[in-house]
């Protein structure tokens, strides 16, 4: 199995002029729209292509939401690639908690993610 992180990378590769081998690639960190900043595609799309290239999954990843639905729903149009969901255990979900984690388990195999920037407090000095 082959795994890269970072959809750049790959897309990079695979528009390239060059002929490059997708099958069977698993990309384990792929942010797609919808998302709160604007992302060059959303994850429907991004997951059929995938189906197209031949890749085997991909962990669709978001610093402020969930994205178990998301990924249940992106797996529903690309058969045959394994996707799954995660949660970025930052200050939108409650920071670090059990209950955050749990919750996407329940509707796909999912991933959690350590705190990322968006969980540090607005004010530094502030334990908020």
């Amino acid at each position: 199995m082959r795994v890269f992180c970072g959809l750049s990378l790959i897309f990079s590769l695979a528009l390239s002029a060059q002929s490059v081998d997708l099958k069977g690639v698993v990309d384990i960190h792929a942010h797609s729209d919808p998302d709160s900043v604007s992302r060059s595609i959303d994850a429907l799309t991004l997951t059929r292509l995938m189906a197209i290239k031949g890749f085997r999954g991909v962990v669709l990843k978001n610093h402020y939401e969930p994205t178990a639905g998301l990924a249940w729903l992106a797996g529903q149009q690309a058969p045959g690639v394994a996707i799954f969901g995660g949660v970025a255990l930052n200050r939108p979900v409650g920071g670090i908690n059990a209950a955050a984690v749990r919750s996407g388990e329940t509707l796909i195999p999912s991933t959690s993610g350590m705190p990322t920037i968006p969980s540090l407090p607005a004010n530094p000095t502030s334990s908020t």
